[in-house]
Formats: C-alpha cells, sequence, structure tokens
C-alpha cells in the first residue's frame, strides 16, 4: 500500500518540480535580459520585447496560412496556434513591476506547494494521515498552485493587451487563455478539496469523541 502511494507520490513531486524549474526559467531569463540591458542595448531590447503569442484563426476552413515543406518541396496548408516574436509595446509602470514580480510570486507558489506535499508525505509514512497539520498543509498546497495559475494568468492577460495594440496577424485573433498553467489550477482545486475532506472527517471524529 505505501509502495503504491510512494510511487505516485514520486510522479506528483516531478510534475511540481517541473512547474519550479519552468518559474525558475522564467525568473532567469528576466536576470539574463537585465544583465544584458547593462552589457547591451540591443540584446537588451531584442530579450524584454520577445513575446510568446497564443492565436486562435477566424475561421478553421480553409487553412488562413501555409508553410514550406522541405520533404515535398512545395507549400502546404496551416494554421498557427502559438508563436515567438519580436514585438516591442508600449509599456506602463505597473505592467513592468507585474511582469517583473509575478514570476517570483509563481516561484514561491510552487515551491511552497512542494514543501507542503513532502510534508504530507512524510507524516502519512509516519501513520500519521489524519490530523489537523495535514489539513492546514493540503490547503497551503492549494494556495500555492493557484498562485502560481493566477500568477500565469495575469501575466498572459497583460501580455495581451499590450499586443493588442502592436500586434495583428491577418486570419486570427489573440488568445490570452492559450498558455494559463491549468495543470496548477486543477491540483490546487484538487489539494483544497482534499484538504476540507479530512477537516470534515476530523470534525467528526471529534463530535464522536465528545458523545462518547
Amino acid at each position: 500500500m505505501k509502495r503504491r502511494l510512494n510511487i505516485l507520490s514520486v510522479l506528483v513531486i516531478l510534475i511540481l518540480g517541473i512547474l519550479v524549474m519552468r518559474n525558475m526559467y522564467y525568473v532567469g531569463i528576466g536576470a539574463e535580459a537585465g544583465s544584458r540591458m547593462a552589457m547591451n542595448n540591443e540584446g537588451a531590447n531584442f530579450v524584454l520585447n520577445m513575446r510568446n503569442i497564443s492565436v486562435i484563426p477566424d475561421e478553421f476552413l480553409p487553412m488562413p496560412d501555409s508553410v514550406y515543406n522541405v520533404k515535398s518541396a512545395s507549400y502546404v496548408p496551416a494554421t498557427f496556434y502559438t508563436m515567438s516574436a519580436v514585438v516591442p509595446v508600449q509599456k506602463n509602470v505597473w505592467s513592468m513591476f507585474l511582469v517583473k514580480t509575478l514570476p517570483f510570486a509563481q516561484l514561491i507558489g510552487c515551491i511552497l506547494a512542494l514543501v507542503m506535499f513532502v510534508k504530507i508525505i512524510i507524516s502519512i509514512n509516519r501513520e500519521d494521515v489524519f490530523v489537523w497539520k495535514n489539513v492546514y498543509r493540503l490547503r497551503w498546497m492549494g494556495a500555492g498552485l493557484i498562485l502560481d495559475f493566477l500568477g500565469g494568468m495575469l501575466m498572459n492577460i497583460i501580455n495581451s493587451i499590450e499586443l493588442s495594440g502592436a500586434f495583428a496577424m491577418k486570419g486570427y485573433s489573440l488568445n490570452m487563455w492559450e498558455e494559463s498553467a491549468t495543470l496548477s489550477l486543477i491540483l490546487g482545486m484538487a489539494a483544497l478539496i482534499i484538504g476540507e475532506v479530512f477537516a470534515i472527517g476530523l470534525r467528526l471524529k471529534e463530535e464522536q469523541d465528545l458523545t462518547i
């Protein structure tokens, strides 16, 4: 029983670890852009204006674009959904502040969720399962994962607002929801639900103990 639980726990830890590494990567990009700004304005402008863009076609058929297929030496119909492009945009102080701080908030949320999950697994392996400490850990874990989702969603909204005034593709519309880390939201809500189930069970147990 514990072996199966530990295997599943390792898989969840790997998923949370990937989320942490993803956010560390984005924080690293910001730090690299800052160092390039100090050394080379041209390189800094390139990095700072590089945007991940999600689009959705106005009409799915016929496909609005084409790409060159080297194998057949011909152009084939294609539709774009995500891409990277250098798009200079007009920025304000608040958007610049949020873009710099939100990745740190996401990183903190993921690390918090990972630490709480590890503590829960250690507690379960010690056969200390249905205790209030695990309820609080599950709640903090859920809050951390939801913080990661909200940070990513807000980043996408800011990105889409800025791009709306500086970028457009014929036959496409910007899609601000495509890049949202929905996995974090699902895991976070699941942790909160499980935490409430634990809390209900503990309250029932305490009430039963008082009536005996």
